[in-house]
């Protein structure tokens, strides 16, 4: 019942605006098309969908000029996860929109208002991707790394391989930025400078090979002790002589 209100709230709102706005200037009209976003999400359940679902879902208001994630980003792979934003062109299409709300989308019931907020921005880089550059000469500088992937995408550092002496072994891994929105996009291109020249010679480039980490044992416990090697039922600990002695029988256990 309350959504039921709320949205009938809005709807009137859009209706008021929309007569108002014939009157208004061309660039204030533009100004306006920026509220014409509505939100999806599901209350409980996180949303899982794609833009696909989402345009046919809205088929019946209208085409949507634009389906964002909840950092406002056009999703690369197709892919949207707890909250949608959706833009029209015509504020009818968003009234039609938000009147849906409750309807299923993927098979969860959605949630659709007006958004006032502007989108979350990512706090930062999520991951990293790292190459592998060998064959470099050996007086070469990290500066002089640097500038030859600089295209590439932002450098987080330049690590190189060592011996024992710390004398260069020829080949270092530089690791990149890895943004959500362009996966593994400055990998590819350092991958395309294979065989380029640094320093009068052809360096070979290359992803890294991740190498599994160690898992460390776990200390045994004293529960676990007990389990390997479990004390007969006649034995007691002595905690003032710190000493595991023989249990001694009762007198009616004789």
């Amino acid at each position: 019942m309350l959504y039921l209100v709320r949205s009938c709230t809005i709807i009137q709102r859009f209706r008021n605006e929309e007569r108002t706005e014939e009157s208004m200037p061309p660039d204030a009209s533009d100004e306006s098309s920026s509220k014409r976003q509505v939100y999806l999400r599901c209350n409980g359940k996180a949303l899982r969908t794609t833009v696909d679902e989402v345009v046919e879902f809205f088929s019946s208001c209208g085409k949507p000029v634009s389906v964002l994630n909840k950092y406002g980003e056009v999703p690369v792979d197709g892919e949207l996860h707890e909250l949608v934003l959706v833009s029209f062109k015509k504020n009818k299409a968003v009234e039609k929109a938000i009147a849906q709300s409750g309807g299923q989308l993927s098979g969860r019931e959605v949630v659709i208002g007006l958004n006032t907020r502007p989108p979350k921005r990512r706090s930062g880089v999520l991951s990293s991707v790292r190459a592998f550059v060998g064959n470099l000469p050996f007086d070469v500088t990290e500066d002089a790394v640097r500038a030859h992937f600089a295209e590439c995408g932002h450098i987080q550092f330049v690590r190189f391989a060592t011996d024992e002496s710390g004398t260069p072994r020829g080949f270092c891994h530089v690791i990149f930025e890895d943004h959500p929105s362009q996966p593994r996009k400055a990998l590819e291109a350092a991958l395309a400078l294979d065989g380029s020249v640094m320093l009068d010679r052809a360096i070979s480039v290359g992803p890294a090979e991740e190498k599994p980490r160690p898992q460390r044992k776990r200390a045994a416990s004293h529960n676990d002790a007990q389990s390997k090697k479990p004390r007969p039922a006649e034995w007691r600990h002595d905690r003032a002589a710190g000493l595991t002695l023989p249990r001694q029988k009762k007198p009616w256990q004789s």
